[in-house]
């Protein structure tokens, strides 16, 4: 039988306030010590500035450009990266928040238009 617990008012409001700073998962403690190590690497680095990755035998290029990102971001940086085919290296380039924010969003589906199907 299914067990059944009433709430007080109280109670209830409570439980939808929505917790205070980061929600979500928690990040491990080997990834936080790769993006502490990453962001040593970029301390310093000023847009204009670019990086080579040589990925280890291990790595994944997803995860490191993840790790990279997390990074760069923690220091208040903007990270773009150069596509190449060699699955061992990324290329990245430091540009300024307002190169990152006039980017256009890429991929996906555009929305539909409500006002357009009334």
């Amino acid at each position: 039988m299914a067990n059944i617990r009433i709430l007080t008012p109280e109670q209830l409001e409570e439980r939808e306030q929505r917790p205070k700073g980061r929600s979500g998962r928690r990040r491990s403690e080997e990834r936080t010590r790769i993006i502490e190590e990453y962001k040593d690497a970029l301390r310093g680095v000023e847009p204009g500035f670019g990086g080579d990755v040589s990925l280890g035998d291990e790595e994944e290029k997803r995860t490191v450009r993840q790790n990279l990102k997390a990074a760069a971001q923690e220091l208040n940086m903007s990270l773009e990266f150069r596509p190449i085919k060699d699955k061992s290296r990324i290329h990245f380039r430091v540009i300024t928040p307002e190169q990152a924010q006039a980017k256009p969003k890429r991929g996906g589906r555009p929305r539909k238009n409500p006002a357009r199907n009334a």
